[in-house]
């Protein structure tokens, strides 16, 4: 409402402007006539009443609002609006000038009205259309600059939503744990092993942070992610982990969820290897069925019990979201105890979409 009686205020001072050097240009020059001007009593009643009816203008306009593409329409509305709009102006301007300022007319009424239009009906379209124009300048700049603020705001919310998808998929356990390594790979000289690793989280960070825009991605392209993800941890656990990966290179086009496996190599890697004396292992694989693609993470680690808490993990509660989100009922995600070898199988099912489709 304050927006809309603003506008109303500036666009009324523009159409205070004609009135003003009407005024200052008839009083210069006919000082001495100043009161007994019929042409400056008519001009100034008709610039006053304009004046008058300039918010109905913006009004009117803004009831009706149409878009520039659809011409057709705002044609027929503003031609509208200006017989309403002349009418008003014309029945105003009699009421002002026949019965307050009294001007003398010869034939009466009827003829001071027939002066009235036409001394106004020109003038009047000029004005009407002029201020219509500019109210849809103004509007369009108005509108173009909030869309642009609207879309620098959609910009910083995505830009804080790939933030945040970043620290949902590459945790801070595993960013930190990664740094760690290489620091101590530094200090140990094992210069290698050291840019190797750097290497391989480079790869995962730019992933993630610029080349993750894809709703889907072919499935050799998450394998090479895991692939990364391991040796990274390969190179922190040494000998203690080990990983194998038993995929069929046939459907190596099938369309996955971008690092779909990263929340589950994370929690082997955490709640498997970690806490492991022994030789560790994960075994990655996938499987199509029936137009059914499933896919199995599996390690070696403790038998599953309510220690381990894989529900109510981040990582994997971001997953199953993400899960439900593209799938619905159509998928499915199962953590099975591997008895008696010992640790757990997660194994996801979720439609088959090839990518040559």
């Amino acid at each position: 409402m304050r927006t809309l009686v603003k506008k109303m205020i500036i666009v009324c001072s523009f159409s205070l402007i004609p009135v003003t050097i009407l005024v200052i240009q008839n009083f210069i020059i006919f000082r001495r006539e100043w009161g007994s001007l019929p042409d400056l009593q008519y001009n100034l009643t008709f610039w006053l009443v304009r004046l008058l009816l300039t918010p109905f203008i913006i009004h009117y306009t803004l009831k009706y609002w149409t878009e520039l593409s659809r011409t057709f329409r705002i044609i027929a509305i503003q031609v509208a609006g200006f017989i309403i709009y002349s009418i008003l102006h014309w029945a105003i301007s009699f009421l002002i000038l026949f019965y307050i300022i009294r001007i003398i007319q010869i034939n009466g009424a009827r003829d001071l009205l027939d002066t009235i239009i036409d001394s106004s009906l020109v003038l009047n379209l000029l004005v009407y259309f002029a201020t219509i124009a500019f109210y849809y300048l103004w509007e369009y700049v108005v509108r173009t600059i909030e869309a642009d603020r609207h879309s620098l705001i959609l910009q910083k919310d995505l830009a804080v939503a790939k933030l945040d998808n970043l620290k949902n998929q590459l945790n801070a356990h595993f960013l930190f744990n990664t740094l760690h390594t290489i620091s101590s790979l530094i200090m140990l000289e094992n210069k290698e092993d050291a840019n190797k690793t750097l290497i391989n989280l480079s790869e995962l960070l730019r992933f993630a942070l610029k080349e993750n825009k894809e709703q889907f991605i072919p499935l050799y392209k998450e394998i090479e992610l895991a692939k990364v993800y391991l040796e990274i941890q390969k190179i922190r656990f040494g000998e203690k982990l080990t990983y194998k990966i038993k995929s069929d290179h046939r459907h190596m086009q099938q369309m996955v969820p971008p690092l779909l496996l990263q929340p589950l190599l994370e929690n082997a890697v955490r709640y498997a290897i970690e806490p492991m004396s022994g030789n560790g292992k994960i075994i990655i694989g996938t499987e199509l069925v029936n137009d059914t693609l499933f896919l199995t993470v599996k390690d070696n680690g403790k038998p599953y019990n309510d220690t381990r808490y894989f529900n109510d993990g981040i990582g994997l509660s971001n997953l199953k979201q993400r899960l439900n989100q593209l799938y619905g009922d159509e998928h499915s995600f199962a953590i099975v105890s591997n008895h008696p070898s010992g640790g757990i199988s997660i194994i996801i099912a979720i439609p088959g979409l090839s990518s040559k489709k």
